[in-house]
C-alpha cells in the first residue's frame, strides 16, 4: 500500500507546532504508521487534534493513518482538510490522488496527478505520471497506463514503482525475460521489495529455470518474514524502548535481510547503552565485513583480539579481512600468537599418492 510514499508527504512539511511534546507526538505517530501501527497513531493524533485543531501536520498524519488502514474516504477528508490554502503542498500529495483513484473518483485523482506531472521537479513529475498510470489501470486502459509508467521511468530511472508495474505487464504479456530484468533492477534499488522477489520467481519459472525460481521464491519468503518480524519488533520496542534484547533482535533481523547499514546502526544503538560488549562488537565486525568495509571491520576485530584476555573468536575473521587488505605481516604474527584460533593458510592440495607408493 505504498507505505513509504505515505510517509513522504508529511516529511516534506515543516512541523508547525512549536510545543516540543507536540513535535514528539507527531514524530512518534510517523514511526507508528511506518512501522505498521496506524491504529495507535490514529488514536494519538485524533486526541491531539481535538485539543489543537489548527495543527495541519497532525491532520495530514491522520489522513496518512486512514490511508494505511485503507479507509480512503476518511483519508481524503483529512488530506483535503490539512491541505486547505496550500496549493504547492497539494501538488506533492500523492496519497490524496491515490485515495481518490482507489475510490473510483478518477476526475479528482486526475486533478492531483496532472499538476504533479507538470512539476519542474523531475522526480515529482515522474511520480505524477505513475499516479496517472494507476488511474488508467483502474479504468482498464492498460495500454495508456503502460505508456505513462514508461514515461515515469524515463523521467526517473530509479522509480521502482513504475518498474514494478511494467514488470507485471511484461509477465501478463508473456515476456518473462523483460520482467526478470526489471525485477532484478527493483531489488537492487529496494532489496526488501517482496513483490519483485515473487515476480522474479514467476519469471524464472516461465523461463524454465527451476533452480533459480526456487531460490527467488525462498528470497521472497525470507523478505516477507523479515519485514513482518521487524514490524512486530518495532511495536515491542515502542512499548519497551530500553529493552536491549529487542534492539539486538532488530539488528539481527536486518543482518539476516542483508541490510548492512541498518544492522550496523542498530548494533551501535545497543553498544551505546553497553559500550565494549564483546559479543555485540563481534556482530558489528561481522556486519562491516559482510558490507565489504574491511578496513573498519579489521579495527573492530583487532580491538577484540588485543583485549586481555583476547577474544579468540575474532582472530579468524580478522585474518580474513587482513588477507584482502594485503596485511601479510600482521597475519603471520596472528598465526604465531593464536595457532589454534587462526585458520590454516590456504595452499594447493597435495597430489594423491599413486598405488604402490
Amino acid at each position: 500500500m505504498l507505505v513509504a510514499v505515505a510517509i513522504a508527504l508529511t516529511l516534506m512539511v515543516p512541523i508547525q507546532a512549536t510545543d516540543s511534546s507536540a513535535q514528539q507526538l507527531l514524530s512518534r505517530s510517523r514511526h507508528m504508521i511506518a512501522g505498521g501501527e496506524p491504529e495507535k497513531a490514529l488514536e494519538l493524533l485524533l486526541a491531539h487534534v481535538e485539543k489543537v485543531p489548527t495543527d495541519k501536520n497532525a491532520v495530514l498524519l491522520i489522513g496518512e493513518s486512514y490511508y494505511a488502514l485503507k479507509e480512503f474516504a476518511k483519508a481524503v477528508e483529512f488530506f483535503e482538510r490539512g491541505l486547505v490554502d496550500n496549493g504547492a503542498q497539494r501538488q506533492r500529495a500523492f496519497n490524496l490522488g491515490r485515495s481518490y483513484e482507489l475510490l473510483g473518483r478518477f476526475v479528482e485523482a486526475e486533478s492531483v496527478f496532472i499538476p504533479m506531472m507538470q512539476a519542474e521537479s523531475i522526480k515529482l513529475s515522474s511520480k505524477g505520471h505513475f499516479g496517472m498510470g494507476l488511474v488508467f489501470d483502474a479504468k482498464s486502459e492498460g495500454d495508456n497506463a503502460l505508456r505513462l509508467y514508461t514515461k515515469a521511468l524515463e523521467l526517473d530511472a530509479n522509480n521502482h514503482r513504475a518498474m514494478y508495474k511494467i514488470a507485471q505487464r511484461y509477465l501478463k504479456d508473456g515476456k518473462p525475460a523483460e520482467a526478470l530484468a526489471h525485477c532484478e533492477r527493483i531489488l537492487e534499488l529496494r532489496p526488501l521489495h517482496h513483490g519483485a522477489a515473487y515476480n522474479m520467481s514467476l519469471a524464472y519459472r516461465r523461463l524454465g529455470k527451476t533452480e533459480e525460481a526456487v531460490k527467488a521464491h525462498q528470497r521472497w519468503r525470507t523478505i516477507k518474514k523479515g519485514k513482518e518480524r521487524l514490524s512486530s519488533l518495532g511495536g515491542q520496542l515502542r512499548q519497551s524502548p530500553t529493552n536491549l534484547k529487542i534492539v539486538e533482535a532488530i539488528a539481527d533481523t536486518h543482518f539476516e535481510l542483508r541490510q548492512w547499514k541498518d544492522a550496523f546502526e542498530w548494533f551501535q544503538r545497543y553498544l551505546k547503552a553497553r559500550p565494549g560488549d564483546a559479543r555485540l562488537l563481534m556482530k558489528t565486525g561481522d556486519t562491516l565485513r559482510a558490507a565489504g568495509q574491511d578496513q573498519l571491520a579489521s579495527g573492530v576485530y583487532r580491538e577484540l583480539v588485543n583485549r586481555r584476555p583476547p577474544v579468540e573468536a575474532a582472530v579468524a575473521p580478522l585474518i580474513e579481512v587482513l588477507g584482502r587488505l594485503g596485511q601479510t605481516e600482521e597475519i603471520q604474527q596472528l598465526r604465531k600468537q593464536f595457532p589454534k584460533a587462526a585458520p590454516a593458510p590456504t595452499s594447493q592440495p597435495k597430489a594423491k599418492p599413486k598405488p604402490g607408493d
